[in-house]
């Protein structure tokens, strides 16, 4: 399937979910530098045991990290779905918001396994680990640990992921493209003034070269014909009047 702007599904999914992955990275790693004990919840057994219990402050601040996680983990792919729902001539199916969805969302799922938690695993060292009191915990090693993780959130992630496709197909879609081919062809009489009154011309085109523009008694500015003869200007203004509202498009259609 192609997208508005000829960008297979596939390369749709991919750009965005790469997009997506920008804020989960930043929220991740800037609350597990600062704050590590605020994950506690998401450790190994029995990095959890070592550590001790959250305090009451650690858990107040896990409910608001919390919170914004779920949004960069599901929000921000639910949002880029949306928008490609409205950019899209039509919008979306259901089948197609569901692909493009999951697609995302499990880009930023498998970003989290293959760049944030393996890596630190790899790199961490256990002898002196991120939270004190947990020197040479086996769970910072624990490779396992995520990659089951990493399974399971890809089957109870449908739970959010399907209800949000939905509404998202239920809503009205082709917003944005209805508006751009709106603005554009209101632009195409206004060029289309600019050629009345030349068509009686039988001159050949490309014979005659446009004069200097002219502003006419009704205010509309006009070219006049170098040598008296109008219908190769009225030949060139058709094609120019084509290429404006197509540059026009290409332009709107920008991200």
């Amino acid at each position: 399937m192609l997208s508005d702007h000829g960008t297979s599904m596939a390369t749709r999914i991919a750009m965005d979910g790469l997009v997506a992955c920008v804020p989960f990275s930043i929220v991740v790693w800037a609350s597990f530098l600062s704050r590590p004990r605020i994950w506690l919840h998401s450790l190994p057994a029995d990095i959890q045991r070592m550590a001790g219990p959250k305090t009451p402050v650690e858990r107040r601040l896990t409910l608001w990290l919390g919170a914004l996680v779920l949004f960069t983990f599901f929000g921000v792919p639910a949002l880029l779905t949306w928008r490609f729902h409205m950019w899209t001539p039509g919008g979306l199916s259901f089948g197609q918001a569901l692909t493009h969805l999951y697609g995302v969302w499990m880009t930023v799922n498998a970003w989290d396994l293959l760049a944030i938690d393996w890596p630190y695993a790899y790199l961490v060292d256990t002898s002196r680990p991120p939270i004190p009191g947990t020197e040479g915990a086996p769970g910072y090693k624990d490779y396992g640990f995520h990659a089951r993780a990493f399974l399971k959130a890809s089957v109870f992630g449908l739970v959010v992921v399907i209800p949000a496709a939905a509404l998202i197909a239920r809503s009205q879609g082709g917003s944005y493209e209805h508006t751009r081919n709106t603005e554009a062809s209101e632009r195409i009489p206004a060029f289309a003034d600019v050629t009345r009154g030349s068509e009686h011309c039988s001159c050949l085109p490309g014979r005659q070269r446009p004069g200097p523009a002219i502003r006419r008694g009704d205010g509309r500015t006009h070219l006049a014909a170098a040598d008296g003869c109008a219908g190769s200007d009225r030949v060139l203004l058709r094609d120019q009047v084509a290429a404006a509202v197509a540059a026009a498009r290409r332009h709107s259609r920008g991200w």
